[in-house]
């Protein structure tokens, strides 16, 4: 079997399935909208280009709105937290160096684009079939690039992350770092609001109707679930263990790898439906390439916008030996 059809088997088997202990099932799928579904060889289809809802410069501009009527700001600094870059790596040789070496979190299609299908990636059409295209993410101020990829920064970001606020903590400054936990989440809120963005995810079902400009309505969630295949032998669903899971929002993303049960859960809450996708980047030893093959390494499939919280149903294709 040719190893870009194994991928297109592999992709279409497993299924994701969000456990949640915080909202019913039922309140969930009123605020999931499938997103339309494209065969499982075919690429994703970009949407709108949003302004960078993270940058300095927006960020700013929103901060100095809120700390007109909110007094819980004096101890936040809006200062450069990441710089969204991307690169042009020639050969597989500078691709293993950013992502095995280097350590990065590559995405072949631009991060500040809504996405209007699921896929197997994206292919720049500037770029000619066959070379890779570029590959974006964010990286920490100060990050060393090697000088043989070719590179661009592309902005200057400010992304607050709950796990730097310290929510989880049960010290003497939990309080206070609640307090500053909530006025970020507000702040990330009215940033992506201020470029469309939640406009957007409002039209795709993953913001309650009628919550747009209040804040308040909203809480946020770590994803968490578990990813399966259907194993036609055993007539059950089993787990994909040590692969990685990611959600996104617009440059804002989280990873985790799934465990023995199959199950993830991210360290970052998001407000809103986050862009799932399944990294066959894996702890166990084992290869799936994608659609440029062994060029580029491990397989991604984009699997599209779903609740904060997770799926509600599983759905499950199994695998035709033939």
């Amino acid at each position: 079997m040719k190893i870009k059809t194994l991928f297109y088997l592999l992709v279409i088997l497993f299924i994701v399935s969000c456990t949640n202990e915080e909202q019913p099932v039922s309140e969930l799928s009123s605020v999931q909208t499938p997103v339309a579904t494209s065969d499982s060889g075919d690429m994703i289809v970009l949407g709108e280009k949003f302004d960078n809802p993270y940058s300095v410069e927006n960020m700013r501009s929103v901060y100095n709105e809120m700390v007109q009527t909110r007094s819980d700001a004096e101890n936040i600094t809006i200062d450069v937290t990441d710089w969204y870059v991307r690169f042009l790596p020639k050969d597989s040789a500078e691709y293993k160096l950013l992502t095995e070496e280097l350590d990065l979190e590559l995405f072949d299609y631009p991060l500040d684009h809504d996405v209007l299908t699921e896929g197997t990636g994206y292919h720049d059409p500037s770029i000619p079939e066959g070379q890779i295209t570029w590959q974006y993410t964010t990286v920490k101020p100060g990050f060393q690039f090697p000088s043989s990829v070719k590179y661009e920064v592309l902005d200057e970001c400010f992304i607050p992350r709950d796990e730097d606020t310290g929510t989880d903590s049960d010290d003497a400054n939990a309080e206070t770092r609640s307090q500053e936990a909530d006025f970020m989440g507000e702040l990330e809120y009215r940033a992506l609001e201020k470029v469309g963005y939640i406009r957007c995810l409002e039209k795709k079902g993953l913001i309650p109707a009628g919550t747009r400009g209040l804040f308040s309505f909203l809480s946020g969630s770590k994803p968490k679930g578990y990813i399966k295949v259907y194993d036609t032998s055993l007539k059950q669903d089993v787990p994909v263990k040590g692969i990685k899971v990611r959600a996104t929002s617009l440059v804002k993303w989280t990873s985790a790898y799934t465990n023995e049960e199959g199950y993830y859960k991210m360290n970052s809450k998001h407000y809103w439906g986050p862009l799932y996708s399944v990294s066959f980047d894996n702890k166990l030893g084992f290869d799936v390439w994608g659609y440029t093959g062994p060029l580029t390494g491990c397989a991604i499939y984009i699997m599209g916008f779903h609740n904060k919280k997770g799926y509600d149903k599983c759905r499950r294709k199994s695998l035709n030996a033939d």
